[in-house]
């Protein structure tokens, strides 16, 4: 009951992800593209692939192999046995007054010339080697597909990572373009004035060189945004060049409060450590790692133990290759082995398996308290950037009036133009610093959905 309420809170947290930000649809499509194309990721796919290979290896020794074996013999010297046929019958025959003598025969131990031809069905019966190598085989193989998990978790964290960096210094882009707009109208009033001598000409000089200053940081921030959509299309493993879809985020969109609202992750604390705790991959490819291990602590003891298989051969044999009733035989048997002792082998496997699962069951108590501990730090990290949202968003409303204010005073010659350019450059900041939270607070959002083990894919 507790799982299933935890994945409706999932569930209903996912429903706000499109109303927080309009380009998730984009982005859905971008982590498809890198879940195909990352290198890495493609690595560890074809690891499950190994592991799903050998999970049928394990399952192949439950059932019968069937062998066909051949041998063809020739052979000389070694022990030979004396036949008595003549010492038998010879006193016989004497008797019996008859020519016909016997000699004894001398027979070697060995056939000079010997085959024997055979298909052999060795079916085990009971065998807890086999059993336990198949458990082991199992639960490797899970804990590759969660190695997996693990590995398209981070993709789809470090493609919203670079995504959000890229959409944010596309942001600071426009605005530092609107800045020059700005920028150039500030300068032709500063020229108005000074040409009928109502501003200095100190006015028009640092209206010049706050254009020229404007335009150097224009530049940058066109710099920054080709370095980050750079970073973005190599996550994609694609060309560097390659357009990025992006739909433009203004300022007056995001203040709206079904945005920000939006923006908040509406899961408790204490909800989001047990859905971390249940469906973080790490924690679950450790889980299966120890009930590997453990099994192949299992397998090695159970060479204590001993096994059964039926064995049955069907073929030919003799001197010569003869296909014939009297050449074919069969046997069927059932064979008993037991392995009473292996010089404490077998007693040093079963150790080496108990001292790793040891090693494993204290690294995964660690895992869990990091777990929670990257949990934790995310849920605050994001808490203060929507706090920092609401301080810059008055931030921009106070210093859009100040710099409205500051225009119209300059304007009819009330207030010095140094004035204005201070309110300029505080109303650019501010929002730019408010671009910048909300792209934050996208960040710090996806990472929080990382540590939880939340895909959002």
């Amino acid at each position: 009951m507790k799982k299933l309420l935890i994945i409706i809170l999932v569930s209903f947290y996912a429903l706000g992800v499109l109303k927080a930000d309009p380009n998730e649809k984009y982005l859905k499509e971008y982590i498809g593209i890198a879940l195909n194309k990352n290198l890495a990721l493609q690595s560890s796919k074809e690891m499950v692939n190994v592991y799903d290979a050998k999970l049928s290896e394990a399952t192949a020794n439950f059932f019968p192999m069937l062998n066909l074996s051949g041998r063809f013999t020739r052979a000389g010297g070694g022990r030979t046995f004396v036949f008595p046929l003549g010492t038998m019958m010879n006193p016989l025959y004497e008797a019996l007054n008859m020519p016909t003598r016997f000699t004894d025969e001398e027979v070697p131990f060995i056939r000079t010339q010997e085959q024997d031809t055979k298909l052999e069905l060795v079916q085990p019966i009971i065998n807890l080697g086999i059993y336990n190598n198949y458990k082991a085989q199992d639960d490797q193989f899970e804990s590759s597909k969660y190695d997996y998990k693990t590995k398209e978790l981070n993709t789809v964290y470090s493609v919203r990572e670079a995504y959000y960096n890229y959409a944010k210094a596309l942001q600071v882009v426009n605005i530092r373009r609107q800045s020059l707009k700005l920028g150039e109208e500030s300068k032709n009033i500063a020229d108005k004035l000074y040409a009928v001598d109502k501003a200095p000409k100190t006015d028009v000089l640092r209206a010049e060189v706050n254009l020229a200053n404007m335009q150097q940081e224009l530049q940058v921030a066109v710099n920054n945004a080709t370095l980050a959509g750079n970073v973005f299309n190599n996550i994609l493993n694609r060309e560097l060049d390659t357009p990025i879809n992006m739909d433009s985020v203004s300022i007056e969109e995001i203040n709206k409060p079904d945005t920000k609202d939006a923006l908040d992750f509406k899961m408790k604390l204490d909800d989001a450590l047990n859905v971390a705790v249940m469906d973080r991959p790490e924690i679950k490819q450790m889980d299966y790692g120890m009930k590997s291990v453990d099994h192949f602590k299992d397998a090695a003891s159970s060479e204590y133990y001993p096994s059964l298989s039926l064995v049955a051969d069907y073929g030919i044999q003799g001197i010569n290759y003869v296909v014939d009733k009297g050449a074919a035989y069969w046997m069927v048997s059932g064979m008993l082995s037991w392995n009473l002792f292996s010089g404490l082998g077998t007693h040093a496997k079963v150790q080496e398996a108990k001292a790793q699962y040891s090693s494993m069951e204290r690294s995964y108590e660690s895992l869990k308290a990091l777990v929670r501990l990257d949990v934790k730090n995310n849920y605050i990290n994001l808490k203060n950037n929507l706090d920092r949202l609401d301080v810059a968003g008055k931030a921009v409303n106070s210093a859009n009036e100040n710099y409205i204010l500051n225009m119209k005073r300059y304007a009819e010659g009330l207030n010095p133009f140094i004035n204005l350019l201070d309110a300029e450059l505080s109303m650019n900041l501010a929002k730019e610093n408010y671009v910048m939270v909300y792209y934050d607070i996208l960040t710090a959002r996806a990472s929080l959905e990382k540590s939880i083990g939340m895909n959002n894919y």
